[in-house]
């Protein structure tokens, strides 16, 4: 989930691939997230920071947020 291209596979989808498969992919990274989060690990933390960051959650987490997002 860390590797190098993670943003760039990220990026790829959210251009290339219809919006279903694109929230699709975002609703499941999220539900990671979330499950990373409760564990409240300090491994996990990491993951979690580098899961926020990428472009399928932040473009979501700005729609929810009302922001224009895709």
């Amino acid at each position: 989930m860390q590797h190098a291209d993670s943003q760039s596979l990220c990026t790829e989808v959210v251009e290339c691939s219809p919006s279903w498969f694109s929230r699709l992919c975002s609703n499941r990274l999220k539900r990671i997230r979330t499950e990373l989060m409760a564990k409240n690990d300090s491994n996990t933390q990491e993951l979690v920071k580098h899961l926020t960051s990428l472009t399928l959650l932040a473009d979501s987490d700005q729609k929810s947020l009302g922001g224009t997002g895709l």
